[in-house]
């Protein structure tokens, strides 16, 4: 069992004080204890009070650590996660890049498709103006070629003849 100590707070009080001729048998109690206690008694309670409370702050500790310990897990789990982000978002950069160009050469090609079109277009519209223009004077030299071959005829000796027979 462990001694008593004295603190600087506790009074000690000497025997020899107390009345004398038997009236009052007991010294007078310290100023930290209650009358008719025992000095063990708070010291096993100081004693018992510190143990709970170390016991409470270990306690303490082991949850604080568990919960630092569940913190960091997250951290890692969320580091992970970020760099697992920053992984797929550098494939989609990759991805898009990869998709611009290929929308890129695509509406090259449209572009060169629609010219062409535009270019036959053109052509075509030419083309029927010549096969126009063509006709125009196809038929204006069947005309004249007409014209041409009766003026002929009629002057031609058959003719002559013809106008001499019938007269």
């Amino acid at each position: 069992m462990a001694t008593p100590e004295a603190t600087p707070s506790t009074e000690v009080l000497s025997i020899t004080k107390g009345k004398v001729g038997g009236e009052d048998p007991q010294p007078p109690a310290p100023s930290g204890l209650p009358i008719g206690g025992s000095v063990l008694e708070p010291l096993n309670e100081r004693v018992g009070d510190d143990k709970k409370k170390k016991r409470a702050a270990i306690v303490k500790e082991m949850e604080a650590s568990k919960v630092q310990g569940d913190l960091w897990a997250k951290v890692d789990s969320l580091r992970g996660k970020v760099g697992e982000a920053k992984h797929l978002t550098e494939e989609k950069a990759a991805e898009n890049e990869d998709l611009q160009g290929a929308l890129r050469r695509e509406e090259l090609i449209s572009t060169g498709l629609k010219a062409a079109l535009i270019l036959e277009e053109e052509k075509k519209e030419e083309a029927k103006i010549r096969v126009a223009k063509l006709e125009a004077q196809m038929s204006k030299s069947t005309l004249e070629v007409a014209a041409r071959a009766m003026e002929e005829f009629k002057a031609s000796s058959e003719m002559k003849d013809l106008n001499i027979a019938f007269g």
